[in-house]
């Protein structure tokens, strides 16, 4: 058998050869299966401080411990970090907390917060 043979596609066949892969790519895409596009990025939350882009990819999700205030900020107990007033982003649209990190070091790169009074 030659190569050719091998990977001779029958005519019927070769339309989903060719459009399978770049279908299944558009139903991951339309089905938000990347995570890229949660609420955080489509509202391009940035640190109002050091003006870093909140969300890459996987980095931001909802504390699981409390967040205190401190005198000074928030004390966020997972981490034990203290993030100044001034850095927290009152925009979270579910009520929650959530943390989004520096993927390099695991620094809390943004704070956001639910809205004061909701």
């Amino acid at each position: 058998m030659t190569p050719v043979e091998i990977i001779r596609i029958e005519p019927g066949k070769r339309l989903l050869w060719t459009f399978g892969p770049g279908l299944a790519l558009v139903m991951l895409i339309a089905t938000g299966a990347f995570g890229h596009d949660s609420w955080i990025n489509k509202k391009h939350l940035v640190d109002p401080q050091s003006r870093q882009w909140c969300c890459d990819e996987h980095d931001c999700e909802p504390l699981k411990t409390g967040v205190r205030e401190n005198g000074a900020g928030y004390l966020i107990a997972e981490t034990g970090e203290d993030i100044p007033y001034a850095r927290v982003i009152w925009k979270s649209e579910d009520g929650l907390w959530w943390r989004c990190r520096n993927l390099k070091d695991n620094s809390t790169r943004c704070l956001i917060g639910p809205p004061p009074g909701s």
